[in-house]
């Protein structure tokens, strides 16, 4: 598994956690997949997530479909606040995912979604933080 030691100790964690859920079978084929499954940030990403291999496949599938659709309005530079829009949904399609799989059809539209999902969360993690620190 790649990532840093202390990733991948955590994500080796997750990752027992999760094949002792789904059996041995579907956590063989998990494993047999290969990709994003023998890298740390996978099982991190998608620590509060149970999935199986169709998950990732339906999910990549449903997230190249969505870039095929979206294409046309990314061509058109006039296009701004359909822009726009096309990206909330791509982001909202990957928050809402089953599993968080990573794909790179989005960088064609010049923006990175997991970027501004990362965005997001460290804002709610800062909110949450200051939401603690302020009840004290």
């Amino acid at each position: 598994m790649t990532g840093s030691s202390k990733q991948v100790e955590w994500a080796e964690k997750i990752r027992s956690s999760m094949f002792r859920k789904i059996g041995t079978k579907e956590a063989d084929r998990l494993l047999d997949y290969g990709g994003p499954v023998h890298d740390s940030r996978f099982w991190i990403d998608n620590r509060y997530k149970f999935f199986t291999v169709d998950d990732i496949f339906e999910v990549k599938s449903a997230l190249k479909s969505l870039q095929i659709t979206l294409s046309p309005i990314f061509e058109n530079q006039e296009l701004r606040e359909a822009q726009y829009q096309a990206r909330q949904q791509i982001i909202q399609e990957i928050m809402n995912a089953k599993v968080f799989v990573e794909v790179g059809y989005f960088g064609l539209f010049g923006f990175d979604p997991y970027h501004e999902i990362k965005k997001i969360h460290e804002k709610a993690e800062m909110k949450r933080r200051r939401a603690i620190r302020d009840a004290k």
